[in-house]
Formats: structure tokens, C-alpha cells, sequence
């Protein structure tokens, strides 16, 4: 993990985000009327939130094995979901998913990786 001043902020949020995947993967429904396929999207902006995420807390010889990871996770939620009896696994999801944190990792390898020790050291100038 990075040096940041609140490791266990950023540590505990990244499990909170994990944590709420696992919860709308298994348990929540698409809405009646939404547009179709719209749930690619929520795939797609969550997995590539997450993959951002964790590549902006990791140095940088991590990055791609914990996209890996994450990638792998992705697919065994969707496998996951056909034991629940309320959703089914769908390729296009786990490839949503998968393009997502490819994505997101990829985001966070630029200048913009480095909001959260951005934010992790304003945090730590405002509590003096």
C-alpha cells in the first residue's frame, strides 16, 4: 500500500465499496422500466470505480495482479449469482465488469491516481 496519513480510511472504504458490490450483485433487481441493458452500465462504472480505487491505494508493481484479482472477482460474482435463485450470470455482465476495471485501472495509473493522496494529505493539513 501507498504511504497515506489515514491508511485505514482509504483501506476501509475500498472494503465498504466491495462490500456494497457483493450486496447489489446478489440481492437487487433491475427496476421495472429501466432501459435495457442499463445494468451494463452500473457494472461497467462500479468494477471501473473499484479498479481505480485500489490502483490509486497500491504502489505500482501491484496494480495490474489486483486487477486481476478484481477481474476474477467480477466473474465469480456473476457465477455467484446463479446459486441465488434471484439473478442469473450474464457474459456480458462479467465483461462489463472486467472492461470496467481495466478501464479504471488504467485511469488511475495517470495523474489522476493521485487525487486520493491528494485528499489523504489535506485531510491530515485540516486536522492540524
Amino acid at each position: 500500500m501507498r504511504t497515506f496519513r489515514y491508511p485505514a480510511l482509504w483501506a476501509g472504504l475500498a472494503a465498504f465499496w466491495m462490500g456494497l458490490i457483493i450486496w447489489g450483485t446478489l440481492t437487487s433487481h433491475v427496476p421495472e422500466g429501466a432501459p435495457p441493458n442499463s445494468d451494463k452500465l452500473i457494472h461497467f462504472v462500479a468494477y471501473g470505480f473499484v479498479g481505480g480505487w485500489f490502483t490509486s491505494m497500491l504502489l505500482r508493481g501491484w496494480h495490474w495482479p489486483v486487477a486481476v484479482c478484481l477481474i476474477l472477482f467480477g466473474c465469480g460474482m456473476e457465477v455467484a449469482q446463479y446459486f441465488t435463485g434471484v439473478r442469473s450470470m450474464d457474459i456480458v455482465d462479467a465483461a462489463a465488469n472486467s472492461i470496467g476495471v481495466i478501464l479504471g485501472t488504467t485511469l488511475a495509473r495517470t495523474r489522476l491516481g493521485d487525487m486520493m493522496g491528494w485528499v489523504d494529505t489535506r485531510l491530515g493539513d485540516a486536522s492540524g
